[in-house]
């Protein structure tokens, strides 16, 4: 379960809130050397909430920085598809730019910032390729994901950020993700009869994956990004 609305406030932003109307001139610096020693994003309990927390998301922009978006399944589950709903807030006469949500404790999740986004919405998008150039992942956060690149795409895509907290983040053990990395990705064209085109699509095999070994592998189909998923038992 994600909420985000105006009454979730981050205690650590509402601090240098605080701070910067006291008028210490250093809280902000402060602020930014924590969260790079730290990490991204910010996750602070709820009293009296054991199975949920608040996870902060920040960005740190420039003169030139006039909105930020943020990207991903939390955004879209609590704002809808509409990047305009996704803005992040503005800390006014600084740098910071942040969005607070309550999540699970537990929860797992991929994300992307889109500094000074264009604002164009689905309906209004004709090539989607140009509307995803500008998302980038957290460049705070050290869990990040990227695919390959796809030679056939100029601008593909360009990776994302991980929010990995509580039991889940105990999941993500070291070996695990190493043992990922040693996975195969391969290419290929399937023609579509139906379709009377060529798609292409990407074949991951584990490592020491073996095409003649007794049991067969288990099966995972995604669609059309990671918006619908099929899992194929081996049986």
């Amino acid at each position: 379960m994600v909420q985000h609305k105006e009454n979730w406030i981050s205690p650590r932003i509402q601090a240098l809130r605080e701070e910067i109307i006291q008028g210490n001139n250093s809280a902000l610096e402060a602020f930014w050397q924590e969260v790079e020693k730290r990490g991204t994003p910010l996750y602070e309990p709820i009293e009296s909430e054991q199975d949920h927390c608040l996870v902060t998301f920040v960005w740190r922009g420039d003169g030139q920085t006039h909105n930020v978006v943020l990207v991903g399944s939390l955004a879209s589950y609590m704002d809808g598809f509409l990047f305009a709903d996704r803005q992040m807030d503005h800390l006014q006469e600084t740098d910071l730019w942040y969005r607070t949500y309550r999540v699970r404790n537990d929860i797992h999740t991929t994300y992307q910032f889109s500094p000074n986004d264009p604002l164009v919405e689905p309906k209004e998008v004709n090539d989607w390729l140009e509307r995803f150039v500008n998302f980038c992942p957290d460049p705070l956060n050290p869990l990040q994901i990227f695919s390959p690149k796809d030679e056939e795409i100029a601008d593909s895509y360009n990776g994302s950020s991980s929010v990995v907290q509580g039991y889940a983040q105990s999941q993500v053990e070291p070996a695990m993700v190493e043992s990922m990395r040693r996975g195969l990705l391969a290419q290929h064209r399937l023609h579509s009869e139906i379709l009377q085109n060529d798609r292409r699509i990407w074949v991951y095999t584990p490592p020491e994956y073996d095409p003649l070994r007794a049991q067969p592998y288990g099966l995972l189909l995604f669609f059309d990004g990671f918006d619908y998923v099929h899992a194929i038992s081996p049986d």
